[in-house]
């Protein structure tokens, strides 16, 4: 009870919210059948072919839109405003902004990620946006001359914005805005359970989400704008395509076996129709927005 009491005492304290992020990995267990805090860099490239599959999903897209919109409302997005988006990926945001903003700058540590992303600025002749392959993590914001020289910082869907050291960087780059993406406690897909529990005996467990970044950046002083959005994600693939994702996302963390797979692969088989599978998930995604002017100091 007294260790409580010390938490709840601190709770406003940055520092506190620092030890959080900084044990980050004592706060996910790292078990065979969890998923880890901060997926590898191969993780991302096996992800690279398949992560634009919700840009057919209607509630996906209405989020963007209406994410893009609260950007606007607020003077973050504009003729004349310079962006960074940090772990761009694909640049399903970036290459949107380049239609609204003077300049935009994306960053991501996958080279296939990246590779996707440029494809769709040489195909829709985009001259505004520039693309860095690199580490947010080691990242001389000095060096490249990002710090003070973003209207809007831009981070949507990584692991990146759980570390309160790589918010901070974030906002040394900021002239104003922050803008975060993240899970916000739902994210639950029937089938990827189904799976683990006969599997290992038990669901996945998802690192945290944006209680640490919220909780940090309100206590340094800032006031987050806050919006969730709330659906049902479908994905409709090729039933050995879905394998090869169910796949992919338990070995984020784990090397399956050959039997662990092959289990897979049966499983998806049994829910096939006409060779397809629908998978579903519903989320809960919070939208998070900092104007740095607004502080408390």
């Amino acid at each position: 009870m007294d260790n409580l009491s010390v938490n709840i005492n601190n709770i406003k304290d940055p520092e506190f919210w620092r030890q959080i992020s900084k044990n980050r990995d004592k706060q996910c267990p790292g078990e065979a059948n969890n998923f880890s805090c901060a997926p590898k860099r191969e993780f991302w490239d096996n992800m690279a072919k398949c992560y634009d599959s919700l840009e057919t999903c209607d509630v996906y897209l209405d989020m963007v839109k209406e994410i893009i919109e609260l950007l606007k409302k607020s003077g973050a997005l504009g003729k004349d405003k310079i962006v960074l988006d940090v772990g761009c990926g694909t640049g399903n945001y970036a290459v949107r902004f380049s239609e609204l903003c003077k300049e935009v700058t994306g960053i991501d540590v996958s080279e296939k990620m990246l590779k996707e992303f440029t494809e769709k600025t040489e195909k829709k002749e985009i001259k505004n946006i520039r693309i860095f392959q690199s580490d947010w993590t080691d990242f001389d914001i000095y060096q490249n001359n990002f710090e003070n020289a973003f209207d809007l910082v831009f981070a949507s869907m990584t692991p990146l914005t759980r570390e309160t050291s790589l918010l901070d960087k974030m906002l040394r780059c900021s002239r104003r805005f922050l803008g975060i993406v993240a899970w916000a406690g739902v994210k639950d897909n029937r089938v990827v359970d189904e799976i683990c529990r006969e599997l290992w005996g038990k669901d996945i467990i998802h690192p945290p989400d944006m209680i640490v970044s919220f909780n940090y950046l309100y206590s340094l002083g800032y006031a987050p704008e806050i919006k969730f959005f709330w659906g049902k994600w479908e994905k409709i693939r090729e039933t050995e395509e879905q394998a090869d994702s169910v796949i992919r996302l338990l070995e984020n963390n784990k090397k399956l076996e050959e039997s662990e797979k092959q289990f897979i692969r049966e499983k998806m088989k049994t829910l096939e129709k006409d060779g397809k599978i629908a998978s579903y998930t519903d989320v809960r995604i919070a939208f998070m927005l900092i104007d740095t002017l607004k502080r408390k100091e």
